[in-house]
């Protein structure tokens, strides 16, 4: 004769954790995977900015063909800000009368006036004053500068972080995370 028992039986209550979804942890690993990536992208770049910077160069992107075959639109060039010497034939960067920064090879100079031209234009751009210079071409870096024109630094760092802080949502947790009252 055995006793019978109404009870249930015991639930395991270990420390197993449920079963995450596949795509929930794919999500979760693409979303720290490329918020790493993008955080450490704009990590190095500020870096790099910082050192050239240190050293008196200027990274500015093309934004037209002015200057082909020399260096075209999407190329970043190196312009050294350091006060050097210039002749005609050297390549720099001048703030024109309408405030742009301009990029063009210098054709002649006169005494404090300098004329520039794009090796690509037919004709020579408008004299402007020596003071106008901000540096002469000392490296070009090509196909570079997009992704440098449609990305900001401060946009990629919140995009960045915004991805690290969303792959941290979908990281499945383990445990209790507050002890019970």
């Amino acid at each position: 004769m055995g006793i019978e028992s109404n009870r249930q039986p015991l639930k395991d209550h270990s420390t197993k954790s449920p079963e995450v979804p596949v795509v929930k942890r794919f999500l979760s690993v693409l979303c720290s995977v490329l918020g790493n990536v993008l955080f450490c992208s704009v990590a190095v770049t500020m870096g790099f900015t910082v050192l050239l910077r240190g050293c008196h160069i200027d990274p500015m992107y093309v934004v037209s063909d002015s200057m082909m075959p020399t260096f075209s639109s999407g190329d970043i060039v190196l312009v050294s800000t350091r006060p050097n010497a210039v002749a005609a034939g050297d390549v720099i960067a001048y703030k024109n009368t309408s405030g742009d920064m301009v990029t063009h090879r210098i054709t002649s100079m006169d005494h404090n006036m300098v004329t520039t031209r794009g090796d690509a234009n037919k004709s020579d751009d408008p004299m402007f004053p020596t003071s106008a210079i901000h540096g002469e071409v000392v490296g070009i870096i090509p196909h570079l500068g997009w992704a440098f024109r449609r990305v900001t630094v401060w946009g990629s760092l919140i995009v960045g972080i915004g991805l690290c802080v969303l792959s941290d949502m979908l990281r499945p947790r383990r445990g209790r995370r507050f002890a019970k009252k």
